[in-house]
């Protein structure tokens, strides 16, 4: 399973993209984590739920830098 992680310019916010095989080409899920200083390290963000299937590695890049932003 191939991973990409995208983080925004103050590294307060990370998204990972990670991609399943499907019968028919594959599935984007994306993961949100926001750093926390308190305890330097980063936490899954449960704000951002995905609700639809992303089936095209472009629009799951897409969308995780808007998240980011």
């Amino acid at each position: 399973m191939k991973t990409i992680t995208i983080q925004n310019a103050e590294r307060t916010k990370k998204a990972e993209i990670t991609r399943t095989k499907l019968s028919d080409g594959y599935n984007y899920y994306i993961t949100l984590y926001t750093f926390d200083l308190s305890f330097n390290s980063y936490f899954i963000n449960s704000n951002f739920k995905q609700s639809k299937s992303i089936l095209s590695k472009i629009k799951a890049v897409e969308i995780a830098e808007n998240l980011i932003n």
